[in-house]
């Protein structure tokens, strides 16, 4: 059973037409709201994000191939049916190409097949927002890491007779890359690191390793790497590595 979250907007110049359209979709527990225009329907559409928007083709002052080609601009998120009992080839056409029509049904539309068909598109709606809403959080995620790794990268150095700079981009996928280094005495400390694979379990055991490598004497490096291979190397896996 679908939930109330779920919007359907019925856009239908004849009253009747919209009656039966909601009656029929109704025992899906969708939210349903009319429009007697396209004009109408996209003033509603300003208001309320709808999952499915289904259009009559023939309506006064703006039809609903003029309709759908501005809702699939403004509200590309909304799915689209249309409804005709009138159309031409070159209709058919206008709709390929200026809307995103997902479904294009004749009338008289049988009442089981619109439910079924609205049925498949809203869970389609429904699951595709989810894997934006998804993907958005990701990249949000992402930059977030990338702020923080930028963070806690070393200053550049502008020494007499030393230059150190770096340049960090990001990547698409959380990873476990780092640098660092510092002056002790005469001497020029520096390490990079890169923990195999991506994501957080990456990213988290870098951060580790770097502790590590920013406070170790670097004048014996192979026991630096002796102690990070005791420590951390997985012993079962051979293929999580840095």
């Amino acid at each position: 059973m679908s939930t109330a979250q779920e919007k359907i907007l019925i856009v239908d110049d004849e009253p009747n037409v919209r009656k039966s359209i909601a009656r029929v979709l109704r025992s899906e527990g969708w939210q349903i709201m009319e429009a007697v225009d396209g004009t109408a329907a996209l003033e509603l559409m300003q208001q309320i994000d709808f999952n499915l928007v289904i259009s009559d083709l023939r309506m006064p002052r703006m039809n609903g191939v003029e309709f759908l080609a501005i809702a699939s601009k403004t509200h590309p998120n909304s799915a689209q049916i249309m409804l005709s009992g009138h159309a031409r080839p070159a209709d058919l056409e206008n709709i390929i190409n200026q809307c995103k029509v997902i479904q294009f049904m004749e009338k008289p539309w049988m009442p089981a097949e619109l439910q079924e068909k609205a049925r498949q598109i809203v869970a389609a709606n429904v699951d595709q927002r989810r894997q934006q809403h998804a993907s958005q959080m990701m990249v949000g995620e992402v930059n977030m890491a990338a702020k923080l790794q930028l963070a806690s990268l070393p200053k550049p150095i502008r020494a007499e007779n030393l230059q150190v700079d770096w340049i960090f981009r990001a990547c698409t996928t959380l990873g476990g890359d780092g640098l660092g280094y510092r002056i002790v005495e005469d001497r020029l400390d520096f390490y990079m690191v890169d923990v195999v694979g991506h994501g957080v379990a990456a990213a988290l055991e870098s951060f580790s390793l770097q502790q590590i490598l920013a406070t170790s004497d670097m004048r014996q490096p192979e026991l630096v790497a002796q102690k990070m291979n005791r420590d951390h190397v997985n012993k079962g896996d051979g293929m999580h590595y840095f």
